[in-house]
């Protein structure tokens, strides 16, 4: 099994769903299968206090806030307006025919794909560079983002495709050839963007950050159930998880090349 299949088979098992169910199993496993009560009530609890923490706003908020404020979003200014590429990295599809190619697209995706045809709109010499190979469809994501493009009004002789990554270390790989050592805007999420900008620079690149669909935001009014436990917070503490997860791949991959001499 390569890296890659274990990475995607692993890391969702420490997602906070899978974990506070595995603690609520274990849990009952020991108190209806074993004599260890005390142990199935000590599971239980846990299972139960994952669940309400990582549901909670407050928590999950102070997990996502660090990323998602590390860049700032992009606003125009002339020294932009040489830039050629407008990199958009992918997030999720399914290539289903009945739906038009904009719901195709994963909510991240459409919001990344929307911020992109922003930018490019505002930079003359621009062209679209969308990323995304194919994994678990048989269409390229980028292909389907290119679609749903096209029927936003982008020429498709404004776009460039990039089909051949699986993940964001592929993406900063493929896209260092197409675009070299020139200065790009990189369109992603926002909690996805600290992981994504040290995988492009570690290329050697320019990137520019625009990070887009930020999920903490500060309200000009306080809502009464803003801090309520909600499956909304619990997304967000998945996404931030799994940022923090892909962060400490980096240097745990980075170790073992070091220590391989390479």
């Amino acid at each position: 099994m390569d890296w890659f299949v274990a990475k995607k088979l692993l890391t969702p098992l420490l997602y906070p769903v899978p974990a506070v169910l595995l603690a609520m199993g274990l849990g009952v496993f020991f108190l209806w299968m074993t004599p260890w009560k005390r142990a199935g009530r000590l599971f239980v609890t846990l299972g139960a206090v994952l669940l309400g923490a990582l549901s909670w706003g407050p928590v999950a908020d102070s997990l996502v806030r660090p990323l998602e404020r590390q860049y700032r979003p992009l606003v125009f200014h002339q020294g932009l307006r040489d830039v050629r590429w407008v990199a958009v990295l992918g997030g999720g599809h399914v290539s289903d025919p009945m739906l038009p190619h904009t719901g195709q697209l994963d909510e991240a995706s459409l919001v990344r794909l929307a911020e992109g045809i922003r930018i490019h709109r505002l930079l003359p010499r621009s062209r679209l560079l969308l990323s995304g190979g194919k994994l678990h469809d048989p269409v390229s994501h980028a292909q389907v983002m290119a679609e749903a493009a096209e029927s936003l009004g982008v020429d498709p002789k404004n776009m460039l495709l990039e089909v051949n990554s699986r993940d964001t270390q592929d993406q900063a790989v493929e896209i260092r050839r197409l675009v070299g050592d020139e200065p790009f805007v990189l369109v992603t999420s926002a909690v996805h963007m600290p992981r994504a900008m040290e995988l492009f620079l570690a290329q050697g690149m320019r990137p520019i950050a625009a990070p887009t669909g930020h999920t903490v935001r500060d309200p000009q009014e306080q809502s009464p159930t803003r801090h309520y436990p909600s499956a909304e917070n619990l997304r967000k503490t998945r996404r931030a998880i799994h940022e923090y997860l892909g962060l400490a791949w980096i240097r745990v991959r980075n170790w073992i090349l070091a220590l391989q001499g390479v």
